[in-house]
């Protein structure tokens, strides 16, 4: 019986023993494992460039007592500006409907509303990839719509940006590298290599017309002057660095 009591105690002290060591061993793991974390920076890079597409954003909208007579004007007027897109030679796929409603239109002189009639709206976005005909196609749109005709907006943008992504994706790095460089050098540390790099494009961005939403047929005794200005394009990169 005592050298089975004393055989039982020898185990017990050999696994704690074991136990200990390997705690120790797992303690001494996390202790000395390398620190997480880096250096994050975002750059960027923009150009200016010259637009070469213009969007113009119109159509007709149409007042009658009737739904029917109100349609009837619409479509007629806006068949007329269809008509003036396409010999100017813009194609179908670059007229596109983003707007048909029809509305009915009450008087609220009086305490209890009267419907006097209804509205029929037809707007478009019209892609014009010809810069220099852009007032021609708006002169011609408002003397084909007639006084039914609706100009809301037009913005100005590049076809193709990606001839220019490169020389930006190479100006957005450095960008980055030299924040981070500038980060490490004033903290005490040294720059490591990258460990994360993350890249979007940005598109160009539009420039809008201020004008008023809607633009009255009266305008089409006048030459419209179109002004496209540049835009700006722009890439984002972020980085992490690793620290030495």
């Amino acid at each position: 019986m005592k050298k089975l009591g004393s055989l039982t105690v020898l185990i017990a002290g050999l696994l704690f023993v074991m136990i200990g060591a390997l705690a120790c061993g797992d303690s001494k793991d996390r202790d000395d494992g390398p620190a997480q974390g880096g250096i994050s920076v975002a750059g960027t890079a923009s150009l200016s460039l010259t637009p070469d597409i213009a969007t113009l954003v119109l159509g007709v909208e149409a007042i009658d007592e009737t739904v029917a007579q109100a349609r009837a004007d619409a479509a007629e007027a806006m068949a007329g500006i269809v008509d003036v897109l396409n010999t100017s030679g813009i194609a179908d796929e670059d007229i596109q409907t983003t707007h048909l409603s029809i509305q009915p239109q009450y008087d609220y002189s009086t305490e209890t509303r009267k419907l006097i009639g209804f509205s029929v709206s037809n707007i478009v976005n019209v892609t014009v990839r010809d810069i220099g005909v852009v007032g021609t196609v708006i002169d011609q749109s408002v003397a084909a719509g007639g006084d039914l005709t609706r100009v809301q907006s037009i913005y100005f943008s590049v076809d193709d940006t990606s001839p220019y992504e490169k020389q930006l994706v190479e100006d957005a790095v450095k960008d980055a590298t030299d924040k981070a460089q500038h980060l490490a050098d004033l903290t005490g540390v040294t720059l490591g290599k990258p460990i994360s790099i993350t890249y979007g494009s940005g598109s160009p961005y539009p420039i809008f017309d201020d004008s008023p939403r809607f633009a009255m047929a009266e305008s089409a005794a006048f030459d419209t002057s179109i002004s496209p200005g540049e835009i700006e394009t722009s890439i984002t990169v972020s980085i992490i660095f690793a620290i030495e």
